[in-house]
């Protein structure tokens, strides 16, 4: 008897070890369907770049001082209620270089929530913040967040198109206060690196959200800021809430001494590696002497001492020694004697002049003056192929234009700008031309420090661009540019892996029953809802979610048009350039330049509807 029951026993406890398996199955394709359905919805966030590749962390053993002070500031308990930082300073005191060290740090243990880094260049970017923060929190590692997220997307899949305010409460804010309940959470972390790089008015808005925010945020939260003192954003962290809420920490303040010891650093370990090949003994150049005097003259100021390197070792001046002897004795008084010198305009000015020379051919300068100038105002960085087919129509003999570019004007600038060592070809990767500083800008467009012949006048060099971009869309558009057949319905056309595509159904695959599964999507977004608090009913799994996870994963073959790709194929990226800023050129244009507006008239009559 005893032996039967315990037989029975043994029974029962194996039916409930498949039913738990099975349980734990299904748990598991629950799992797996909303976090398709999630994947689905995060796309809706597009695919914004937050531009932390573009920011190199300080050398080894540099800043040690403020990196430590940042790290004890992040784990030490905040019951003075200030939860954020801003780190101040004048351009070149690498205030982007401590944010993507401070980044790294708290990346490596897996406390960085976002980070964005803010460019002058790149204001549609810039505006896309909130978005590219949510993805970030979403991939954090907390499912309270990609769940909330998702929820929030789902609550409105325009979310994108809402204004900064609203996007910060539903996207940032209200997911951050799921966290609220945690015990003990580590810090974590959120980074805005050159806020003073935003439109004004946006980063004003930015901060007050920011401050507002802290009221309800979990006190494991940190916002850390870096920019330049801008007045603007003084009177925002000086004011309410951010003056009780922000520690404001100006790295103009910090010892110059330590500094230099940094510069030094940099001196001794960096720079015999850029001048390898280049001079005879590159282990210990430019020799003690000279390395002292070139601390001295930097003055403390990091911008200063890489852009000399980099002027010593620019690959179109292939004699260092000669740089370096002119570069002292300009900055010698007339004892010989070395002070301070951080007058980094100085620098600029030396650099521009050795590139094109008092001397040079008039057709030279101008070449010069045209790519400064437009480099100056293109409302996003363009690579040399953009630059070369908007600025051709100033120069329309120059044979091999692009490479003109490179050689007689870009390849003599690569103290301040960044180009891109590629061979001459029309590929569409070619990375973008930049500033190596904002500093650059800042010197072109200065009518006191700029000499005449390199000074950038912006109104006018919006008045030119608006021309050129006008000019090209009436040489390269044409009605049905890509080649679509006529013929074919517009539900036989979709954007490939675009997901609002086929009449806002999020899924992207095309199918044409997606509108029949919209209860069916709503209930898969119901049963994300239920599961804000990361946890999983354990009632009786949903049929319809099954189904419909299982139609939104199946290959469906779709056999739409891509035009996302036709387009890339047919429309060059200067055409594009000027179809989506012509218009921004022509705003900032001076009223009484007729010539742009009767370009505009001409090309809204004849083109405006190809």
């Amino acid at each position: 008897m005893i032996q039967k029951q315990e037989l029975a026993y043994q029974d029962q406890q194996s039916i409930i070890q498949k039913q738990d398996l099975a349980y734990q199955g299904q748990q598991g394709l629950i799992r797996n369907q909303q976090d398709t359905e999630i994947d689905r919805l995060m796309a809706l966030l597009g695919n914004g770049d937050s531009g932390s590749s573009k920011k190199p962390p300080c050398l080894d053993g540099t800043r040690t001082s403020i990196l430590k002070w940042i790290s004890r500031w992040i784990e030490q308990p905040t019951d003075d209620g200030k939860r954020g930082l801003c780190l101040i300073g004048a351009a070149g005191k690498e205030k982007s270089s401590v944010g993507a060290s401070v980044a790294e740090a708290v990346r490596a243990c897996k406390r960085l929530g976002a980070e964005f880094y803010f460019t002058v260049d790149e204001q549609d970017r810039n505006k896309g913040v909130i978005p590219v923060l949510s993805r970030q929190l979403a991939s954090w590692g907390d499912r309270r967040l990609r769940v909330e997220i998702a929820s929030a997307i789902d609550d409105d899949r325009e979310i994108v198109q809402r204004t900064l305010e609203a996007q910060f409460k539903k996207l940032v804010q209200e997911p951050l206060e799921t966290l609220a309940d945690d015990v003990d959470c580590r810090p974590l972390v959120m980074i805005f690196d050159g806020l003073d790089e935003c439109n004004d008015q946006y980063a004003t808005r930015l901060l007050r959200l920011i401050g507002k925010s802290f009221a309800t945020l979990p006190i494991h939260v940190r916002f850390i800021i870096m920019s330049r003192p801008e007045q603007h954003l003084l009177h925002q962290y000086d004011a309410e809430p951010l003056d009780t809420r922000l520690y404001v920490r100006s790295l103009d303040l910090e010892d110059v001494g330590e500094v230099e010891k940094d510069i030094e650093a940099f001196l001794r370990q960096e720079l015999p590696q850029m001048v390898w090949g280049l001079v005879k003994r590159p282990s210990d150049w430019p020799g003690e002497e000279r390395r002292t005097i070139l601390i001295r003259l930097s003055g403390g100021l990091w911008v200063w001492i890489v852009t000399v390197a980099r002027m010593l070792t620019d690959p179109r001046f292939r004699d260092p020694e000669k740089q370096l002897d002119a570069l002292l004795l300009s900055a010698s008084d007339t004892d010989g004697e070395y002070g301070h010198n951080t007058d980094l305009y100085a620098i600029y000015s030396q650099i521009m002049n050795r590139a094109c020379p008092p001397n040079s051919h008039s057709e030279l300068l101008t070449l010069f003056q045209d790519v400064l100038g437009a480099l100056c105002v293109v409302k996003e960085p363009i690579n040399i192929h953009t630059l070369a087919s908007l600025l051709y129509l100033d120069h329309p003999n120059s044979v091999g234009f692009t490479e003109s570019l490179r050689t007689k004007v870009l390849g003599y600038l690569q103290s301040v700008l960044t180009v891109p060592d590629v061979e001459d070809d029309p590929s569409r990767d070619a990375r973008p031309i930049q500033s190596v500083h904002k500093s650059f800008k800042d010197y072109l467009t200065d009518q006191k420090r700029c000499e005449a012949r390199f000074l950038v006048n912006i109104a006018e060099q919006h008045r030119r661009m608006a021309i050129r971009c006008l000019c090209r869309m009436e040489d390269l558009q044409k009605p049905n540019i890509c080649g679509i057949d006529p013929s074919m319905l517009n539900s036989e056309i979709g954007w490939n892996n675009d997901p609002t595509n086929n009449n806002g159904d999020s899924s992207g695959d095309g199918d044409s029953s997606s509108k029949s599964d919209d209860k069916d999507t709503n209930r898969a977004s119901n049963d994300i809802k239920g599961d804000r608090d990361g946890g999983i009913d354990r009632g009786v799994i949903d049929e319809k979610v099954l189904k419909h996870t299982e139609n939104s994963t199946r290959s469906k073959g779709d056999e739409r048009l891509d035009i996302k790709g036709l387009a890339q194929r047919h429309i060059s990226l200067a055409l594009q350039y000027a179809c989506e800023n012509w218009a921004n050129h022509v705003s900032g244009t001076p009223p009484e330049c007729d010539d742009v507006y009767m370009s505009v008239n001409t090309f809204a009559r004849t083109r405006l509807l190809h």
